[in-house]
């Protein structure tokens, strides 16, 4: 139970557990101590604790803890010390800082709480006099218990005040804080114990000597001196006598009048109290009144008001009974069925005002051309049953009226193309009098007719768009559907009979292919064997090629040149008419002439694509009729098909009208992509061919020439090249030198690719072939007779052909390569062998020796100069007859082509002479002892003779 000591000053409400040992941290107080010493004050510093203040996170219920330091000090004042509690804050950029301090004798109440919001850590309030409260957290319970002990025990010492301890046992607080002061150092407590009483000391001497300085400055007035000690202490008891009589004559002198004065204020608070009671009687009366008055015209100005309003909505509802009925001459037009072009106006402007009253129920602002717009009505005018009734009316005159004019222009369509086809029919069924291009003028006249028509009627397709945006897509998918007619026997009267010729074209091929095909699993075909002396020349499969069909793809430009533009005008007419954003400018779009460039915004782009969708039905298969049969004729016709449907995609593209146009050439584009590319592996299966192998793996590399794909790949880039050539040509297009490389770059990257597939093959199919041959210089003359084929044959093309470039140096490089391998052979073969051997090993060992150390070399001594030399010849007949052999070996190797056997020759003869030339300079810088022993002269005027 708590316990209650009077003369102690504290007070405590409850009891705290046991004591806890502290000590205190002797480096804290000196940090704390240095503080105050830093501000040049007089203070002791008695105790120094860790602790933190608690500030609440903003917009958070979180709160967080600052660190800073308690300290409890002691101050000299007069007789005694004064004891104040202090924060300090200690920074690792900044020196300390004493932040907030207070006096303990303001301290009114000490409460401990055994859990604090923040870790569950203990905390301390103290309650101060006018300054509110202040809560510290400490981090240990005993360390707050000293904290309190402290306070108490200075407070105890300075000012005897009381304070309330809540929460926690005084007696147990006083033991901590005096505990942990026993601990610490006597030295450090003597010093500052020393340190005080000086302080105190000092204070009492200033205080004494101004005591005295007073007293003499009294007695100086006084005029006694410090040996009249009666004179003075006579005159101070007569001058406090003075005093005393004067004031006891100041409050006695005047008590009559003071008695009179306050009768008379008594009095008059009377009258006053009498008379604020009659002036709060007065003011309850008028504020009385005040509410009457207030009540009376609250009342008057809602009888004026309620006046005001019912004729003002007598007037609104006779002018919105009057907007909501239409007249009798707009009604009477509207209720017409026959819209012929004499009623067509005034069918068109009352439905147009027709269509302005129902905006102005939906709360949309009138979107009519007419001079006078309906307002929209407020939205309280929507909810009435008299308005609903009128709005029900007049969407049931609206729903009529469009079903009749829709069916009339749907009628109208179908109308004008069935008159179109009857005419044609007509004109097709006499035989004598038909003409495809009488055929041609009645399709062109019926659809300008269905066009014109559209043009005359677009102010009733305009309303009926504007009752109903849904109406258009209606429409568009029956004029589609009527233009499709028409356009399809347009199609199909073009491509009737280019297709019958086709026919009999491959009809009359495929009896060819069938006689071709019996001798392609020849050898022959596939590569040309040596059997006999007499062969043909390299040149002579090149003009054996034939010329491609040119009138077809010709064909194929001026089919599409007749249809895409027609099908093109119907596609933007149709998107114009119906589904442009813009209505008010549809009229003059269709008056003008349509342009490719007008940027205009549609208002559906789905139903426009589904639209054209049903325009270009079947028509699609007429062309694929074609195709298919241009490309039974020769598969390289997908080239230049590919390139004019390209060229008719590039027009297009970009256009929402044409999106349905441009899938459907893409589709035939991938027809002609596939062709090409079947075409092609048809070409490069013969490479791959595992018999074709096999048969050539059985002849020897002597008896082969030039093999058959290699001949085969000129003749497929001419025939393929010429044909894109001719479809650039047929094209028909504005080309320029920024579009070119754009608009054929799909084609040109097809073809390319191809090509190279088509050399890496063959120059595989040749290296393996070769690695069967056990004999060097066959396998590296059917290398050179090969790549220089293909080098001679593919060079006009590696402008056009940048890609097949890198084939082109591969062949070349390998040429070179066999060339090179092929000649040192042959001079390993010829008589001049030991001389050329002498003469590598003698300038591979010149690169690390002196020419005048070479004599001293193991194996390089003039002896074995001399017997390398003496295997040549020394008479001109003899090294004749050698040049004879070497040109003998040559030409029966390169029998085949006069051009390549010289060149051949020519480059082994340079190689001659050049060694020897070498050997001769090598023996006059090595061996000069041995003079001229090689004739390498007479040896080179030989072969001069013999290669001329």
């Amino acid at each position: 139970m708590g316990t209650e000591r009077q003369e102690g000053q504290v007070v405590s409400t409850s009891s705290s557990p046991s004591a806890a040992c502290f000590k205190l941290d002797e480096e804290l107080v000196e940090k704390v101590r240095a503080c105050f010493r830093e501000s040049k004050s007089a203070t002791q510093v008695v105790g120094a604790f860790r602790a933190h203040t608690i500030t609440h996170k903003q917009f958070s219920s979180k709160v967080l803890l600052k660190a800073k330091v308690l300290c409890v000090s002691l101050k000299p004042e007069n007789n005694g010390f004064k004891c104040r509690i202090s924060t300090i804050k200690f920074s690792t950029n900044e020196p300390p800082q004493i932040r907030e301090s207070w006096k303990v004798k303001q301290v009114t109440s000490l409460r401990t709480l055994s859990k604090a919001r923040t870790d569950f850590k203990p905390q301390v309030t103290i309650s101060f006099t006018g300054s509110g409260t202040e809560t510290f957290v400490f981090d240990s319970a005993s360390e707050r218990s000293a904290f309190l002990g402290c306070v108490l025990v200075y407070n105890q010492k300075a000012s005897k005040k009381r304070i309330d301890c809540v929460d926690f046992d005084p007696a147990t607080v006083v033991a901590v804080w005096r505990q942990a002061k026993s601990e610490s150092s006597a030295i450090v407590n003597g010093e500052e114990s020393h340190a005080f009483q000086d302080a105190l000391v000092d204070t009492k001497k200033e205080e004494e000597i101004k005591d005295v300085c007073d007293l003499e400055a009294f007695i100086e007035e006084s005029k006694f001196s410090l040996s009249n000690l009666k004179g003075l202490e006579g005159f101070l008891q007569a001058q406090l006598f003075d005093l005393d009589s004067s004031n006891i004559h100041a409050i006695l002198s005047n008590v009559q009048e003071v008695d009179g004065v306050v009768g008379r204020v008594n009095d008059t608070l009377e009258y006053v109290d009498d008379l604020e009671e009659w002036l709060s009687v007065f003011n309850t009366k008028l504020t009385h009144m005040r509410i009457d008055i207030s009540t009376i015209e609250e009342r008057n100005n809602a009888l004026e008001t309620k006046s005001e309003n019912n004729s003002a909505l007598l007037k609104e509802l006779q002018g919105l009974q009057q907007g909501l009925v239409l007249d009798d001459v707009t009604l009477q037009n509207i209720i017409i069925t026959n819209f012929n072009e004499s009623n067509l106006d005034l069918a068109v402007n009352a439905a147009r005002k027709l269509h302005n009253l129902l905006c102005s129920f939906d709360d949309v602002p009138a979107d009519g051309e007419e001079d006078e717009e309906v307002e929209a009505l407020p939205s309280e005018f929507l909810s009435m049953r008299a308005v609903k009734e009128k709005k029900s009316e007049l969407k049931r005159l609206k729903n009529t009226w469009m079903s009749s004019a829709k069916a009339f222009l749907i009628s109208l369509f179908a109308k004008s193309v069935n008159g179109a086809l009857g005419n044609l029919s007509g004109a097709m069924s006499d035989p004598q009098s038909f003409s495809s291009r009488a055929v041609k003028q009645i399709v062109n006249r019926a659809i300008q007719e269905l066009h014109n028509t559209c043009k005359s009627y677009i102010g009733l397709i305009d309303v009926l768009i504007m009752f109903d945006s849904s109406a258009a897509e209606s429409l568009a998918q029956h004029y589609a559907r009527n233009v499709n007619r028409l356009i399809d026997r347009y199609v199909k009267l073009i491509c009737e009979r280019p297709i019958q010729v086709l026919q009999r074209l491959a009809s009359a091929e495929g009896v060819a292919e069938e006689g071709e095909s019996g001798s392609r699993s020849s050898i022959s075909n596939i590569a040309n064997m040596n059997f006999g002396a007499k062969q043909k020349t390299r040149q002579s499969k090149i003009t054996s090629l034939e010329k491609p069909n040119e009138e077809i793809p010709e064909l194929f430009a001026h089919i599409l040149d007749q249809i895409m533009p027609k099908i093109c005008k119907d596609c933007t007419f149709c998107g114009i008419c119906f589904f442009s954003k813009d209505r008010d400018d549809v009229g003059r779009w269709l008056e003008e002439e349509l342009d490719a460039d007008w940027d205009i915004e549609w208002s559906d782009k789905d139903a426009i694509k589904s639209t054209i969708k049903v325009l270009l039905k079947d028509i699609s298969g007429v062309i694929f009729d074609f195709i298919n049969q241009a490309l039974k004729l020769d598969h390289a016709f997908s080239i230049p098909f590919m390139k004019l449907i390209t060229s008719w995609i590039y027009r297009m593209q970009g256009r929402e009208e044409y999106f349905q146009t441009v899938q459907w050439l893409q589709e035939i584009q991938a027809i002609t992509v596939s062709t090409f590319n079947t075409y092609m592996e048809n070409h490069m299966s013969t490479i791959q061919n595992p018999n074709v192998f096999k048969l050539l793996q059985g002849k020897s590399v002597k008896g082969i020439w030039i093999l058959q794909y290699f001949l085969k790949f000129p003749r497929i880039v001419e025939h393929v090249e010429r044909l894109s050539q001719q479809a650039e040509e047929v094209a028909n297009f504005p080309q320029t030198s920024s579009a070119e490389p754009t608009i054929y770059k799909l084609s040109a990257e097809l073809i390319e690719a191809s090509y190279c597939k088509y050399s890496e093959k063959s120059f595989h199919a040749l290296e393996d072939l070769l690695s069967m041959e056990m004999k060097s210089c066959h396998a590296d003359r059917l290398r050179i007779e090969n790549y220089e084929f293909y080098c001679s044959s593919i060079a006009s093309f590696q402008t056009s052909l940048p890609r097949l470039s890198k084939f082109f140096e591969i062949a070349s490089k390998r040429k070179e390569a066999a060339k090179q391998r092929y000649i040192m052979d042959l001079l390993e073969w010829s008589a001049f062998a030991s001389v050329f051997k002498f003469l590598f090993r003698l300038e591979k060992l010149r690169k690390d020796i002196p020419p005048s150390d070479i004599s001293f070399q193991y194996g390089f001594t003039p002896q074995d100069v001399l017997k390398a030399i003496s295997s040549i010849p020394k008479d001109a007949d003899s090294v004749k007859n050698q040049a004879v052999a070497i040109r003998n070996r040559i030409q029966k190797h390169f029998k085949n082509d006069q051009i390549l056997f010289k060149q051949v020759l020519r480059e082994v003869f340079r190689e001659i002479k050049t060694s020897f030339e070498s050997m001769a300079s090598n023996l006059k810088e090595c061996y000069p002892m041995l003079g001229s022993s090689l004739p390498s002269d007479m040896i080179l005027g030989v072969l001069k003779g013999v290669t001329s």
